[in-house]
């Protein structure tokens, strides 16, 4: 019971915000610094250790600001880029894999998304783009912890900390190998995310379109699977967009955090055809460091609710967090998942950037409009927020 202590869900707020608008305002070219993911364009696979395969992406970055993104190694002035990777599969989008967050270094300044005629590697400038090879996004010695980035500010500590690393799987992008394969999820598609961080880009109210993500598929034979590009680049979102694209019956609902970042929700629910419907719901935390440790959807008294659900990833290498799955049970009208309390373990396994966690169950009463509740991991005032979703009638 230690996770429930002091969840209440009424009294929160929930402030709308069109991230589809943020972006495409983006997409035409920004005020100040706007560092944006231009391509994900090489996947390199390091290998297989057990049942975990390694595996990084080359990104190419490119400023549509008017003004040059700081760029400077060895100091706390550069961008990090972090990466994942999502499963759709019958219905489910989940993440399966994340890595370190590689350092940025000098930039290239090179000519693919503008009329580049910048020169100072210190700085990405206006119209320029800059390239990291799948190899430089796996090379152990420039991966720092991702407990160590703040998302909301873009702030971070030089030199990162975690030592020295070597090996196949240490700090890449590290994914459970039968998580790929096909006998086990026929048919799923599969989701390569990278997103860079740059307080440069916060600091000018531009940090939202930082994301961009690729579907990739899957190769070879079990348990020796490879990653392979699909499709083309989507731009300024994250990955989570991918499941509304292919699917239109799923909604998604950005979340403001008080006084701070966004969480995304993307829902749907389906009607089994017998009586009961199957609810879904994936949170992805976009960028705050503020984080959840709660998520509840109401449910109305007399519904049976069974198939209780709860999906995450693993952080790995050394990463200080929890791995223990959030708890769940009925309480205050409410099917409640939680995960323990900031002021009773920091280090609690909650929603942190860059990680989507799901929640799902099945009941006997369609869906109707109803709010879910986020529970704010990290102090806050209000501790919760209210998102519009859909819950059991």
């Amino acid at each position: 019971m230690a996770g429930f202590a002091g969840l209440a869900f009424s009294g929160a707020s929930w402030s709308p915000f069109n991230l589809d608008a943020s972006a495409d305002q983006g997409s035409r070219g920004s005020t100040g610094p706007d560092v944006y993911l231009f391509d994900l364009y090489e996947i390199q696979r390091w290998g297989r250790v057990g049942d975990i395969t390694s595996f990084s992406f080359g990104t190419e970055s490119c400023n549509q600001g008017d003004t040059p993104v700081k760029w400077i190694e060895n100091t706390p002035e550069h961008p990090v880029i972090s990466q994942e990777l999502y499963r759709l599969h019958d219905g489910r989008f989940e993440q399966i894999g994340l890595s370190w967050v590689k350092h940025g270094f000098a930039s290239l300044n090179e000519d693919q998304c503008g009329n580049c005629t910048h020169n100072n590697s210190s700085e990405l400038g206006p119209g320029c783009s800059d390239p990291y090879s799948a190899g430089l996004n796996g090379f152990q010695l420039s991966l720092g912890p991702r407990s160590e980035i703040n998302a909301f500010t873009g702030d971070f500590p030089y030199p990162p900390g975690g030592g020295i690393a070597f090996g196949t799987l240490p700090r890449r992008l590290q994914v459970h190998t039968n998580d790929l394969d096909p006998a086990q999820y026929p048919g799923a598609r599969y989701f390569a995310q990278g997103y860079y961080i740059n307080a440069d880009d916060v600091a000018a109210g531009n940090a939202l379109n930082n994301a961009s993500h690729r579907e990739v598929t899957v190769s070879g034979t079990y348990p020796d699977l490879f990653l392979n590009l699909s499709s083309t680049t989507q731009h300024f979102f994250p990955a989570i967009y991918a499941w509304r694209d292919i699917d239109p019956s799923v909604t998604i609902q950005p979340v403001k955090m008080p006084n701070e970042g966004y969480l995304i929700l993307g829902y749907k629910v389906t009607d089994n055809m017998n009586g009961t419907w199957t609810y879904e719901y994936a949170l992805h935390n976009h960028n705050s460091d503020l984080g959840a440790r709660a998520f509840a959807v109401p449910i109305p008294q007399g519904v049976t609710v069974t198939d209780l659900g709860f999906h995450d990833v693993d952080h790995h290498s050394g990463e200080p967090y929890s791995g223990a799955d959030w708890t769940t049970l009925t309480m205050q009208g409410h099917q409640v998942w939680a995960t323990a309390a900031f002021s009773s373990n920091p280090n609690a396994n909650a929603l942190r950037w860059g990680t989507l966690y799901n929640f799902r169950f099945t009941a006997d009463s369609p869906p109707a409009p109803a709010n879910a509740v986020v529970g704010v991991f990290k102090p806050s005032n209000p501790d919760r927020v209210f998102v519009p979703a859909v819950a059991p009638q």
